[in-house]
């Protein structure tokens, strides 16, 4: 899962985070899908409801980061 949000987060923090989409990725020639969230609480992010929302500079990023 990859989460939107504006503030850093440390690894093992929990949020609130809302699901808003699905990026289908294969990974070694196995289907290995992306869960894209944002953080519920977060003014910048949390009136997305569909990953599409995105702006597709964004989308690139994601799906550049779980392809490296």
């Amino acid at each position: 899962m990859t989460d939107l949000e504006q503030e850093p987060i440390l690894p093992g923090s929990v949020l609130r985070a809302k699901p808003i989409g699905l990026m289908p990725m294969i990974d070694q020639g196995e289907k290995d899908d992306k869960l894209i969230a944002v953080c519920a609480d977060d003014p910048e992010y949390r009136h997305y409801t569909d990953f599409k929302q995105l702006p597709p500079h964004r989308l690139a990023e994601i799906r550049r980061f779980f392809e490296d």
